[in-house]
């Protein structure tokens, strides 16, 4: 660089340099760390920065203390503006600096009015940082764009890497959010997976691997914790630091009972794990095998102790380090999945073209194998709890009540009645219909006799399903899938009203959005 702006404040002198590159959106972490315990505890809840004329929302929160040291790690979300990399740091009481971008010297960072952080409540945080006393206080900021930019840094709190190997969207997505709860206990950066997509029954006939930004944001996730996408993992980090030769599986010890040796992680066993593994041509050299443990947040200190990021910088695993269905204090995390700007843009223009509002958007979930599934009731083989359930039954599973045929596969009779009440409530004009077998579209559009428009799409990308029933004016799903679940959730974090068929007025969860 052939300039940086910098604070002298013997000197008063500065000077910076404004990196060329195009507007986009821009996000990344702060961590300051200070002896000033005392100081610091109040935490750094809210700052506000400035990046030219461009304005970045900062939220932080600490991270576990060490040797004396608190840290707090806070993450941005700007639009626009130039990318920002470097070092802000605080040298002396007397000497401010910022390596690279394009800030105002006069408010390099803002802070809301009051607000109790790093220093006395003044908006100037060179004036706070000057007002601070000693020992010094230390951030350092890495910033890197969605969708390409500079190469992330190293994280030394080491990373977490899994296969999302069970099940299907519904079912990867629930334990993307224990993994994603694993990753911040750990203090561990997440390499968010790709989704995986099984096309055997349509060209290219083989599993798809689909980016996580193809459906997602990923800057939300970072106003909880760090994460980068697995692809810019492989490409950027993994040849230097993570290169073949030193690529370390972790699993239980009963998993390794499958292998030869009885002490071989079964990392690229079978369909889904080798060609998910394959994907970025990644074989591994040894197994580290542990027992005693789960993934519970109990045994966050067990965890740490037994592969600390020095010695184990890359934590690579089977599967999701979680559990099925998602636990109830992780529902609410999905509020940091937030849908990528071409999937609004496409499910928009699907509702804007087919559907009149107000509408009732169904999930109807019965095909052959569901069937099957649901017959387990029947025969008593399943109780209350049964796959997703707990969303509408309860997760207390000594208070859970009965999980009826009707809320697991509802027949012809019960779509009819639980359409016809929700309809009425909402004065609904059309009816949208999501599933993976027979949509009964002639049959309710006679139900409703012409009334009511009602459409079904059956898009090859399941996800639009998802955005449709997300966005419509009331949802009725099946208790049962983790398919409605990611709807249910969704809906809650926005506070729209849902229901299930068999059940019009579910029981409030204790995490409620």
């Amino acid at each position: 660089m052939e300039n940086t702006r910098e604070w002298d404040n013997s000197k008063k002198k500065c000077h910076y340099e404004v990196w060329k590159h195009p507007l986009r959106t821009e996000f990344g972490f702060v961590q300051a760390e200070s002896t000033q315990a005392e100081q610091n505890n109040k935490g750094l809840e809210l700052l506000r920065c400035h990046f030219g004329t461009t304005q970045c929302d900062v939220t932080a929160a600490p991270t576990p203390q060490d040797a004396g040291v608190l840290r707090f790690r806070a993450v941005f979300l700007c639009r626009g503006g130039p990318i920002v990399r470097g070092i802000v740091g605080v040298t002396s009481l007397s000497r401010f600096r910022l390596d690279g971008g394009r800030f105002p010297l006069e408010r390099p960072f803002r802070r809301a009015p009051g607000h109790a952080g790093i220093g006395p409540p003044l908006l100037d945080l060179r004036r706070a940082v000057m007002a601070a006393p000693p020992p010094l206080v230390v951030l350092l900021l890495s910033v890197m764009a969605a969708g390409g930019g500079a190469a992330p840094v190293w994280d030394a709190a080491g990373y977490l890497l899994y296969c999302p190997c069970m099940g299907r969207f519904g079912n990867q997505a629930e334990h993307f959010l224990g993994a994603l709860a694993f990753a911040r206990a750990l203090n561990r950066t997440l390499a968010v997976p790709p989704w995986i997509e099984y096309r055997h029954h349509r060209p290219p006939y083989t599993n798809l691997h689909v980016p996580y930004t193809e459906h997602f944001r990923l800057e939300p996730l970072l106003r909880y914790h760090r994460v980068l996408s697995l692809e810019d993992f492989m490409e950027k980090l993994a040849p230097v630091h993570w290169p073949p030769g030193k690529r370390v599986a972790y699993c239980f010890e009963a998993a390794a009972q499958r292998s030869a040796d009885k002490s071989t992680c079964p990392m690229k066993d079978g369909n889904p794990f080798g060609p998910f593994w394959d994907q970025f041509q990644v074989n591994f050299d040894k197994s580290e095998l542990f027992k005693g443990i789960s993934f519970s947040s109990a045994y966050k200190d067990h965890w740490i102790q037994r592969f600390p990021p020095s010695e184990h910088p890359v934590l690579a695993l089977p599967g999701a380090p979680a559990q099925f269905p998602v636990l109830e204090e992780h529902r609410p995390l999905h509020k940091y999945i937030v849908w990528s700007e071409e999937m609004v843009k496409k499910g928009e223009a699907y509702i804007h073209s087919l559907l009149v509002r107000p509408y009732v958007g169904i999930h109807l979930r019965i095909g052959s194998d569901w069937k099957n599934a649901c017959n387990m009731l029947k025969d008593g083989t399943a109780g209350p709890h049964f796959m997703a359930s707990p969303q509408c039954v309860g997760y207390d599973r000594s208070a859970a009540v009965p999980l009826t045929m009707d809320m697991c596969l509802p027949d012809l009779k019960e779509i009819k009645r639980a359409l016809k009440l929700w309809v009425k409530k909402t004065e609904a004009k059309s009816v949208y219909i999501a599933t993976d077998s027979e949509p009964y579209t002639t049959e309710i559009q006679q139900f409703f006799q012409g009334k009511i428009k009602v459409v079904s799409l059956q898009p090859e990308v399941p996800q639009i399903d998802l955005y449709i029933l997300g966005q419509s004016d009331h949802f009725i799903g099946n208790c049962v899938s983790s398919f409605t679940a990611f709807v249910k959730r969704e809906r809650d974090v926005h506070g729209k009203p849902s229901s299930f068929f068999g059940m019009d007025h579910p029981p409030r969860l204790r995490d409620e959005f």
